[in-house]
C-alpha cells in the first residue's frame, strides 16, 4: 500500500492572502515528508481564486528544494490545455530538477466553464488528450525525429529536449473513471487514478467491479495499479472534526456553484448560496461519505480501500479548516496509519481480485442486440440524441447498459448529471441484482430531479428482472 498526499493550494476565501497560502502549503509538503508519506500530488486549477496552482509541474519544481526523499507527482496536468510537445520537454525538465523523483498523472478535465473558455468541447477535450499522450510517449520512445498526424495535432519531424530522467519516461497515471478511459489506461498499462468525489465510499467499490469486467473483456492479466483519493481528516477531538466538516460543506457549496448554469463566479470564488434540492451534502454526510475521524475509525476505512484492491490511498486533508489541525491531521496518519506493516493486507486484497466471469461470444452478442436495437453509430449520441430517444419512450424511460457496451458519446459529472442542458442523467451506481456485475444506466432529467430520485427510478425499472440473462 502506497501512500499519497494531495496539496490542495485551497484559499477559502478574498481575505486570505496568497502569500499565506503559499507557505500553508509548503509547511504541509515538509510535514508530509516527515510523516513517511510516499509521494505528494499536485493539482492543476484554472480562473479558481479558491484553488491557486496553474501549473502542478512549477509547484513541484520549488517542492523538490524542500524535500529529499518522497516522490512527486501530478494530479493532474489537463492535457487539452497544451500542447503536446512542450509538456514532453516540461515534463523532461523536471524530472531532472527533481532527481528522477517525478511521476506525471493527466486528465481531459471536467469544467465546462473552463471548456468554454479554452474553446474546445468536452469530446474535442477528450481526443486531444488521447493524441496528447500518444505524442510524448513516442516522443520519449524513440531515438529518432518523430513526426505526426492527427485529428487534433500535426506536426513536422521533431526531437524533444531534455528527454526525462527516468527512461524511458516517470511512471504514468490516468484519472479514469468511464469504461472507455479505464480500458485507455489498461491498454497502455498505466496506473489509474480515481475519486468518489463525496458520493458514499462504496462507488469505489462499483469503479473496482467496472475496471476488473473491462480488463477481463480486453485480456488484460497484469495487475490492477490503482489510486484513491479522498478527503481525509483525523483528529481526536470532536470539535476538529466538526470544524473541518463545515470547512469542507463550504467548499463544496463553492465548488458546485462555480460557473453553475452558466453562472459567472465572483471574482473565482463559487458563491455560497443554497444549491438546488440533490446537489448539497450537508457536513454530516460529508463525514460518513470521506475518510474522517479518530484514527481508529480512518484506519477502518483505508483497510475498506485496500480490501477492494486499491493500492494508494492518496489524502486530501485540507479544505480551508485551520492549519494546526490539518498539520495535526497529518501527523497522525502517519503514526497510525502509514507505519503500520500493510504488506500481508495489500498482498492478499491483490491475490483476491478476480474478475467478473464472461466470454467473449457472450460480450460479442450483447453488443450486436444493442446495436440492433438502438441502431448504428448509437455508442456516439451526443446529449441531443439521447435525449430525443428516451422521450419517445415516456417520461421516465431508462437504458441499460453493460460496462463492456456502454455510450461513448457522453460525459458526466460527479453527480451523474450531464453537461450542457443538464437534461440526462448517467448512473454508475447499478449493478446487475443477480451476479452483481456493475452497469450504466441512462434516463432523462426534463423536471431538473435530484440525483437520489433518478437513482429510484432507474432502480425500479422493470427491465432489471431479466437483464441477468441479456448481459454478458
Amino acid at each position: 500500500m502506497r501512500f499519497g498526499y494531495f496539496v490542495s493550494y485551497g484559499r477559502a476565501n478574498e481575505a486570505e492572502s496568497l502569500a499565506s497560502v503559499f507557505a500553508d502549503m509548503r509547511e504541509q509538503i515538509e510535514c508530509a515528508e516527515a510523516a513517511g508519506f510516499d509521494i505528494i500530488w499536485f493539482p492543476e486549477r484554472h480562473f479558481n481564486a479558491a484553488a491557486v496552482i496553474p501549473n502542478p509541474l512549477t509547484a513541484i519544481a520549488a517542492a523538490a528544494q524542500w524535500t529529499t526523499r518522497v516522490r512527486l507527482g501530478t494530479s493532474v496536468i489537463i492535457a487539452p490545455y497544451r500542447h503536446p510537445l512542450i509538456m514532453a520537454e516540461e515534463i523532461g525538465f523536471v524530472d531532472h530538477l527533481t532527481g528522477g523523483r517525478l511521476e506525471v498523472g493527466f486528465a481531459r478535465g471536467a469544467s465546462g466553464y473552463q471548456y468554454r473558455r479554452f474553446g474546445m468541447a468536452d469530446t474535442e477535450a477528450a481526443q486531444r488528450m488521447n493524441e496528447s499522450v500518444d505524442i510524448m510517449l513516442k516522443v520519449w520512445g524513440s531515438e529518432d525525429a518523430v513526426e505526426y498526424a492527427g485529428d487534433s495535432f500535426n506536426f513536422p519531424a521533431v526531437s524533444v529536449a531534455p528527454r526525462p530522467l527516468q527512461q524511458p519516461h516517470p511512471p504514468m497515471s490516468l484519472a479514469a473513471r468511464s469504461p472507455e478511459s479505464l480500458r485507455y489506461c489498461l491498454e497502455r498499462n498505466f496506473a489509474i487514478h480515481t475519486t468518489p468525489l463525496r458520493q458514499d465510499i462504496s462507488a469505489s467499490g462499483v469503479t473496482m467491479d467496472t475496471l476488473k469486467a473491462v480488463a477481463e473483456g480486453i485480456g488484460y492479466t497484469g495487475d490492477l495499479n490503482v489510486a484513491v483519493e479522498i478527503e481525509t481528516f483525523i483528529a481526536e477531538e470532536r470539535p476538529a472534526i466538526e470544524a473541518a466538516m463545515k470547512a469542507l460543506e463550504e467548499g463544496h457549496i463553492r465548488t458546485q456553484n462555480f460557473g453553475r448554469n452558466g453562472r459567472e463566479p465572483v471574482r473565482g470564488f463559487g458563491s455560497l448560496e443554497p444549491l438546488p434540492e440533490g446537489l448539497g451534502i450537508p457536513a454530516a454526510l460529508l463525514e460518513e461519505r470521506c475518510v474522517v475521524g479518530t484514527p481508529a475509525r480512518v484506519l477502518e476505512q483505508v483497510r475498506y480501500f485496500c480490501s477492494i484492491g486499491m493500492n494508494e490511498f492518496i489524502a486530501h486533508m485540507d479544505f480551508g479548516q485551520s492549519q494546526q489541525d490539518v498539520l495535526k491531521s497529518i501527523e497522525l496518519f502517519g503514526k497510525h496509519i502509514i507505519a503500520r506493516d500493510w504488506a500481508p493486507e495489500t498482498e492478499a486484497a491483490r491475490q483476491s481480485i478476480k474478475a467478473a466471469s464472461s466470454s467473449p461470444a457472450a460480450r460479442e452478442a450483447h453488443a450486436a442486440a444493442v446495436g440492433q436495437r438502438l441502431g448504428a453509430g448509437w455508442q456516439s449520441w451526443g446529449e441531443a440524441e439521447w435525449l430525443a430517444h428516451l422521450r419517445a419512450g415516456g417520461p421516465e424511460a431508462v437504458e441499460i447498459f453493460d460496462v463492456a457496451c456502454a455510450p461513448q458519446g457522453i460525459k458526466a459529472e460527479a453527480t451523474g448529471i450531464v453537461q450542457q442542458s443538464g437534461k440526462l442523467y448517467l448512473s454508475r451506481k447499478q449493478r446487475c441484482p443477480v451476479c452483481g456485475r456493475p452497469a450504466l444506466a441512462l434516463t432523462a432529467r426534463e423536471a431538473l430531479e435530484a440525483p437520489v430520485d433518478l437513482e429510484q427510478r432507474i432502480a425500479a425499472d422493470p427491465k432489471w428482472a431479466n437483464w441477468h440473462a441479456t448481459h454478458p
